[in-house]
């Protein structure tokens, strides 16, 4: 029984862990108001948890603008799946 519970136990910390490795990269709490009043669709980022990375960081330019990683958050929003973040890892 106790190794269920300990191979459970780290199951859960190995999908946590992965799961905070891609996902939109979080803004600070004043920068993500501003650009939600700007534009609304930046409150869609918070639909996703989270992470280290995300399409902007793979797949933008390296300083990119607002509007720009905007646009790669949401597509990662609509298309999250465990083969997308796959991809990413790997790249």
């Amino acid at each position: 029984m106790i190794w269920i519970v300990k191979d459970h136990t780290a199951n859960s910390v190995q999908g946590e862990i992965f799961n905070a490795l891609v996902g939109p990269r979080p803004l600070p709490v004043d920068m993500h108001r501003r650009y939600v009043l700007e534009d609304p669709r930046f409150g869609l980022r918070v639909r996703v948890r989270p992470g280290l990375t995300g399409l902007a960081q793979v797949y933008g330019p390296r300083h990119c603008p607002p509007r720009l990683r905007l646009r790669y958050d949401l597509l990662y929003v609509r298309r999250a799946s465990l083969l997308l973040d796959l991809q990413m890892l790997v790249r």
